[in-house]
């Protein structure tokens, strides 16, 4: 569970609760076959939001005027999942996942006005709550001396966001149209165990990800490649 609260955007503060399950079941083959999903539920704690705004006239007269947002008050989604990993050598792995997300109550086409004022939260941290839709991975394992572990993985989702419109390249907002956008991830992790002579019972954890993006988007701000190294130094006892 989470509360996600927004000083200045009020309209967009939620409560957030999650629910998984899954199944899993092992053959002498050495594949493993996995089944699960879960239920994502948002609630919105200011759905209507009011206020003024102030302009100027074609006789150049300051105007006042009221106006009333509404955002949606709830938001479920449904996830499902299914893996299945092979073992092709006592050291190494491949496994294949699909995954749908799903959005189950519906969301009204002026919902996507808001984006123009507050900008979605989707927007701003791309919350897997907030899209639906499918996507596909694919990761190699491979064990080395025992104590060292690489990873590569391929991650193709399709992710459609029903709260957003899209923009074009002369900053026009459309809400007639909904974004959706096709991702490609490419992801390497090495990641390795060190254990100390002196002190039993004590290991040292290095890790190094590379993560290489391309989001590709019917909305023009959200076409980008990125790329990312992280290091990581852990302490295990």
């Amino acid at each position: 569970m989470s509360l996600t609260q927004y000083e200045n955007i009020s309209i967009l503060d939620n409560f957030k609760t999650s629910f998984g399950y899954y199944i899993n079941r092992g053959f002498e083959s050495g594949t493993t076959l996995i089944l699960g999903g879960g239920f994502n539920f948002k609630k919105y704690l200011n759905p209507t939001q009011t206020g003024t705004y102030f302009y100027l006239d074609e006789t150049n007269t300051l105007v006042e005027e009221s106006f009333t947002d509404q955002n949606i008050n709830s938001l479920t989604q449904v996830v499902t999942y299914g893996r299945i990993a092979q073992s092709i050598t006592p050291t190494t792995g491949i496994a294949i996942q699909l995954t749908s997300r799903s959005i189950i109550n519906g969301i009204a086409n002026e919902v996507k006005d808001l984006n123009m004022v507050y900008g979605d939260e989707s927007e701003m941290f791309d919350d897997p709550v907030n899209y639906e839709g499918n996507g596909i991975a694919i990761e190699l394992t491979q064990l080395l001396w025992e104590d060292m572990v690489i990873k590569a993985g391929y991650y193709l989702n399709n992710k459609h966001y029903p709260s957003q419109g899209i923009y074009g390249e002369t900053y026009y907002y459309d809400t007639g149209i909904m974004r959706s956008d096709k991702q490609h991830i490419f992801n390497l992790s090495v990641n390795k165990t060190i254990s100390s002579a002196l002190f039993e019972g004590f290991d040292l954890k290095l890790g190094f990800n590379f993560q290489s993006i391309k989001n590709g988007s019917n909305s023009y701000w959200f076409n980008y490649n990125g790329n990312s190294f992280n290091l990581s130094l852990g302490f295990q006892f």
